[in-house]
C-alpha cells in the first residue's frame, strides 16, 4: 500500500490547500499583473472593474472546487504508482481538456475577442497543470510541512512578482 492510500483527512485538505494556494498565486501573477490591460479593456462582456474586484472570492471558490476534483483524480491514479512522466502527462492532458472545454464554452456565450479568450485559457491551462503537479508531488510527500513551506514560498514569490509588475505599469 503506497503513501497515496494512507493519507488522513487533514493531509488531504492540506494538499488541496497547497494546490489551491499555487493556483491563486498564478492567477494573481497573470490576471492582476501581466494581463491587467486585458481586464481594463473596454469589452462589453466584462463587468466593471469595481464589480469584478468584489467578485474575486467567487473565482477563488471555483478554483477550490476544481482543485478538489483534481485531487480526487490524481489520488486515484497515484494508487497505481505511475511514473513521474505519467503524472506530467496527466497534468498536461487535464490542462488541455479542461482549458479547451472552457474556451469553447466561453466562446459560445461571451462577447470576448477569441485572442483574449485564448490568452485567458492559456493561463487556465498553466494553473491546472501546475495544480495537478503540486497535488501529485504532495501525495508523495512524507513531510508535508517541509513541502508546504516550498509551496508557500512559491506563492509569496508570485505575489511579490505580481506586485512589482503592477507598479512598473
Amino acid at each position: 500500500m503506497g503513501i497515496a492510500n494512507t493519507r488522513t483527512t487533514r493531509q488531504t485538505i492540506t494538499i488541496i490547500f497547497f494546490a489551491w494556494l499555487i493556483w491563486i498565486g498564478i492567477d494573481f501573477l497573470f490576471h492582476a499583473s501581466l494581463l491587467q490591460s486585458f481586464w481594463n479593456a473596454s469589452i462589453a462582456a466584462f463587468k466593471k472593474p469595481n464589480e469584478l474586484f468584489s467578485l474575486i472570492p467567487y473565482g477563488y471558490l471555483s478554483f477550490l472546487l476544481l482543485t478538489v476534483f483534481l485531487y480526487l483524480l490524481v489520488s486515484k491514479i497515484r494508487e497505481k504508482n505511475p511514473t513521474p512522466n505519467y503524472l506530467i502527462y496527466l497534468a498536461v492532458i487535464s490542462g488541455l481538456l479542461l482549458s479547451g472545454s472552457n474556451f469553447f464554452a466561453q466562446y459560445s456565450y461571451l462577447n470576448i475577442p477569441p485572442v483574449t479568450l485564448l490568452i485567458f485559457n492559456a493561463v487556465y491551462f498553466i494553473e491546472i497543470v501546475v495544480s495537478v503537479y503540486v497535488i501529485g508531488r504532495g501525495i508523495e510527500q512524507y513531510h508535508l510541512k517541509q513541502y508546504g513551506w516550498r509551496v508557500f514560498l512559491a506563492f509569496i514569490l508570485m505575489i511579490i512578482t505580481g506586485l512589482i509588475i503592477q507598479n512598473i505599469h
